[in-house]
C-alpha cells in the first residue's frame, strides 16, 4: 500500500543487505530524471540526477511528466537498512513493498516487507 502509515513493531524473518552505500537523497521540489519502472517492485521507479546518486524512488512520490522528468513531491532517501533476522524495527511507513523502518540503534532505512513479520505486542 502506498503511503500506508506503519507506526508499529516488526520483528525482521529474512535478512536483508543494503544495496547501495551512497543513497540517494532528495529534497521536495528537486527535480529527477525518471529512467525505469522496477518490473519486481512496480510502484518504485530509478531515477537520476546529473552529479548524484541515481536510486530507487516511489512513484508515489513524484509529479511524473510526460517528458521523463519528474518533481519530487516530498523529503526521501534510498537508504536501505541491513537486518539479520530477529532484529525489532519500527516501521513508520509501507510503500509498494517495502517499509521504511527504524532500528533499535535509532538508523532509518527501508526493508522489504515480506522480510518483516507485524509484532502484536508493539
Amino acid at each position: 500500500m502506498t503511503g500506508q502509515h506503519a507506526a508499529r513493531r516488526y520483528r525482521v524473518t529474512g535478512s536483508h543487505t543494503r544495496s547501495y552505500e551512497l543513497p540517494m537523497c532528495l529534497t521536495a521540489g528537486d527535480a529527477v530524471t525518471v529512467e525505469r519502472w522496477d518490473t519486481t517492485w512496480p510502484a518504485w521507479v530509478w531515477c537520476s540526477r546529473r552529479g548524484e546518486p541515481s536510486g530507487w524512488v516511489p512513484e508515489a512520490f513524484l509529479a511524473v511528466s510526460p517528458d521523463g522528468t519528474a518533481q519530487v513531491l516530498r523529503d526521501y532517501s534510498s537508504l536501505e537498512l541491513t537486518v539479520t533476522p530477529g532484529d525489532i524495527v519500527m516501521g513508520l511507513e509501507i510503500v509498494g513493498g517495502w517499509i521504511r523502518c527504524r532500528s533499535e540503534h535509532g538508523d532509518e532505512g527501508w526493508v522489504p516487507e515480506e522480510n518483516c513479520s507485524r509484532r502484536e505486542d508493539g
